[in-house]
């Protein structure tokens, strides 16, 4: 309840609100339908976008296996979840592979959240279809569609 009241008094603010969602904790897994749920309250209370916890390691932790690998059941689990409102999630992504699966699998404008400065760089790159963890899929994608 008071979370939904400073999500409203701060949107009434003119502010716009981004939350986070997940468990800091690695040993607490947060279930799935908690998880969406938790988003979508956000999302109908005003919150311009939700962050999904993947803390700085980017291992063990939301959508993040032991390794830092991204759990595709997971993505999915949520994107079904809340209704494919893919464009209001910032996907923590510390890593330039998981940063780079992202991008493979929503496109280079995908939210991605905490990447350190020094990596701001490197993550346009990517972007851009620069990098060969990303120039490849793009390649790809635009042969396609010249074919």
């Amino acid at each position: 309840k008071k979370r939904d009241d400073t999500i409203k008094r701060s949107k009434d603010a003119g502010l716009k609100v981004i939350t986070e969602v997940g468990k800091k904790d690695s040993e607490v897994e947060m279930p799935i339908s908690q998880i969406c749920e938790d988003i979508i309250v956000d999302l109908d209370h005003g919150a311009e976008k939700v962050i999904i916890e993947g803390r700085e390691s980017g291992k063990n932790i939301g959508v993040y296996d032991n390794e830092g690998n991204i759990m595709d059941k997971k993505v999915d689990a949520i994107l079904d979840g809340i209704n494919h409102r893919q464009n209001a999630i910032i996907w923590e992504a510390p890593h330039q592979h998981q940063q780079a699966s992202f991008i493979r699998r929503f496109g280079s404008n995908v939210n991605l959240g905490n990447i350190l400065p020094r990596d701001i760089l490197g993550l346009e790159a990517l972007r851009q279809g620069l990098r060969y963890e990303t120039l490849v899929h793009f390649a790809s994608e635009n042969k396609l569609k010249n074919e």
